[in-house]
Parts: structure tokens; C-alpha cells; sequence
């Protein structure tokens, strides 16, 4: 099994790209930068070098009480997998990791 490095930083391609696609998951209303973007983009990246990579999160896919998008609606906007902690853990031990 070879060690994957990761990235420290997304690529800005990629985060363009989840602006692109995905601009209303930050919420107009915050006062500081929102991750999330930076945290798709990483993924993007990731998939892009054919890892295997999922959003973990336990934000539901609709979210009707924000101004923003979910991060499970940006996800499927982007081709990107999520999922919640407890089935993350699932997919873990299914694949045999430590």
C-alpha cells in the first residue's frame, strides 16, 4: 500500500471550478471565508489523481433554513461522493483499512 500525499492547499483551477459550479455554498451573510469551496476543491483534486475520496459530513442534502447550498447538494453538483461519519466508518472497515 503506497502513502498518499496530500495536498496542502487546493488547486485554484479547482476552486474556480467549484464556483463555478457550486458559487451558493457559501453563505452570503458570513463575515469570514468559508471552507467549505477549499474543502471541495481539495476532493476535486484528490478524484482527479483517482483517489477514491468522500465529503464527510452531517449536513442534510436539503437545507431549506440557510441561504446556501448543502454540502451534499454541492457534492452531487460536482460528481463528488459524500457521506456521514457513521457510514464513512462502514466504508472503512469494508475496505480493510487500519
Amino acid at each position: 500500500m503506497h502513502k498518499l500525499t496530500l495536498p496542502h492547499e487546493a488547486e485554484f483551477a479547482s476552486v474556480q471550478r467549484v464556483l463555478a459550479k457550486a458559487r451558493d455554498v457559501i453563505d452570503p451573510d458570513k463575515t469570514h471565508e468559508d471552507a467549505d469551496p477549499y474543502v471541495l476543491a481539495l476532493a476535486l483534486d484528490l478524484a482527479a489523481r483517482s483517489v477514491d475520496v468522500r465529503i464527510v459530513t452531517e449536513e442534510p442534502p436539503v437545507s431549506r433554513a440557510t441561504k446556501r447550498i448543502s454540502i451534499p447538494m454541492a457534492c452531487s453538483r460536482l460528481g463528488l461522493k459524500y457521506c456521514d461519519a457513521r457510514a464513512f466508518l462502514e466504508w472503512i472497515k469494508a475496505r480493510g483499512s487500519p
